[in-house]
């Protein structure tokens, strides 16, 4: 798995427990360790409170902010580009893994340094393998949650890709022969079968997911312009193309292929 840390830093103390408490999005993945005390993270996800030992991964797109109810709390944040990346916001809680991340952190972090640190030759061979143990770990529990997904978020999923389009929930619908109305009546009584949350799942949501995957692929391994994009994935044009991309990941298209 490729790795490039971006940035790396170590917080504590008496932070403003209300924080900015307005979401921020971003094109890179981001992993919150609770070292001390606990953070507060709401994403589009959810709400995950992280006490000490936990670690919360949010990948690229993802809308978030963090509050800090406790004033004894320390938690280092780092932003970086995988190559890979799960879907989801997902916490991983205290366990070996975390807590020989978070002394392989401590080692190459001077005791009183705060907030950003300086990426060197030294400290980024050490980071960036912190970091790829913990998504190869992150990206294995995804995996074998999709395994034991309901069968209907797969099909979802193949109609999307299989059309090489943007559908919606009708024609994603009429893709697997059966109305909107009967789709969303087997997605909720999945949801209640495999006892997930309805505020994290929906039809729209993983239909979403589909698109920008193909998006991104289109952006990643082509030279497409942007309006070949929006012919081949059948948007009306590539203005509602670009506002498309850019209200799900926080950056328009053409920022996602500068960067990338």
């Amino acid at each position: 798995m490729d790795i490039e840390l971006l940035y790396w830093g170590r917080s504590w103390g008496k932070l403003s427990k209300h924080g900015k408490r307005k979401f921020e999005y971003h094109p890179y993945c981001q992993l919150e360790i609770c070292c001390a005390g606990h953070l507060l993270m709401t994403t589009g996800d959810g709400k995950f409170v992280l006490r000490s030992g936990d670690m919360l991964l949010l990948p690229p797109g993802t809308g978030h902010y963090v509050t800090y109810p406790d004033e004894t709390n320390k938690f280092y944040s780092l932003k970086f580009e995988a190559s890979t990346a799960p879907a989801h916001a997902t916490l991983l809680l205290n366990n070996t893994l975390t807590q020989w991340c978070i002394n392989s952190l401590n080692f190459c972090h001077p005791a009183d340094a705060r907030y950003a640190m300086p990426i060197t030759n030294s400290n980024r061979e050490i980071v960036e393998g912190v970091l790829a143990a913990c998504m190869k770990r992150f990206c294995a529990d995804e995996e074998k949650h999709r395994l034991n997904e309901p069968d209907i978020f797969k099909k979802i999923r193949d109609a999307v890709l299989s059309s090489g389009e943007a559908l919606n929930v009708e024609s994603c619908a009429e893709r697997l022969n059966m109305s909107a109305v009967q789709l969303n009546y087997q997605f909720s009584k999945a949801l209640k079968e495999y006892k997930l949350p309805v505020e994290k799942y929906s039809v729209k949501k993983l239909i979403d997911q589909a698109i920008l995957h193909q998006i991104d692929r289109y952006l990643d391994f082509t030279d497409f312009s942007l309006s070949m994009i929006a012919s081949q994935l059948k948007f009306n044009n590539v203005y509602t193309f670009s506002r498309y991309y850019k209200r799900l990941t926080g950056i328009s298209p053409v920022k996602r292929r500068h960067q990338k």
